[in-house]
């Protein structure tokens, strides 16, 4: 007799092993790798740098003082062969070219005579973290600079006198002032500068208190 036994449906069929299903599914990214010397190497050489090239420009950037000047000695030549220092052409077309700066020639009672740039120690005033106050002298040194002498020459004569007097502990006779400048240019492909010669022009003389 013929075997009529019904023939296996498709949800009797063996279910597929679990090795076979772990084949067709995709492979589990691998963990990271281990840091390596050469990683650890490389990772601490751009930490360096990155620290060199920060604290050279807030070096170059910092007020003027003591520790400023003698760690910007060693950073000075890197900042300025990789062209990270500020030039006026970066952010004008036509920058500023006309350098002042202020002289005053003293005559102590002596007779000697001695001449002092005030702007070197007005600038250094400016970017100092000292408390001292010194916005009125510096207003009417910036003045003279800028022309208005008329107004602010005498005052500031009289309170010359009075420091340089103080400063060198002889009494200052008279004061001539002077308002020196020069032209500046600045080559746009090499960002070199070069200065014409320095030209003099005197706002008078002024004759010390006693």
């Amino acid at each position: 007799m013929d075997d009529m036994s019904p023939a296996p449906r498709e949800a009797d069929a063996p279910l597929a092993s679990p090795g076979a299903s772990s084949i067709a599914s995709p492979s589990t990214p691998p963990a990271d790798a281990p840091m390596t010397p050469l990683r650890k190497v490389v990772l601490l050489l751009v930490v360096a740098i990155s620290i060199w090239h920060v604290g050279a420009i807030v070096i170059w950037m910092m007020p003027s003082s003591y520790t400023r000047d003698r760690i910007l000695a060693i950073t000075r030549r890197y900042t300025l062969l990789t062209k990270s220092d500020q030039f006026w052409s970066m952010f004008a077309p036509d920058p500023l070219s006309l350098n002042r700066q202020l002289v005053v020639r003293a005559t102590l009672d002596s007779g000697e005579e001695r001449e002092v740039n005030l702007t070197a120690p007005a600038n250094a005033a400016i970017r100092s973290w000292s408390f001292v106050r010194v916005g009125r002298t510096l207003k009417a040194h910036d003045r003279i600079l800028g022309g208005d002498e008329n107004k602010y020459l005498h005052g500031f004569a009289l309170h010359t006198c009075r420091e340089l007097s103080q400063e060198w502990g002889q009494h200052v006779k008279t004061l001539a002032i002077f308002r020196d400048y020069y032209l500046v240019s600045v080559d746009p492909a090499t960002f070199k500068s070069t200065k014409s010669k320095t030209e003099r022009a005197s706002l008078g003389a002024h004759a010390c208190s006693d």
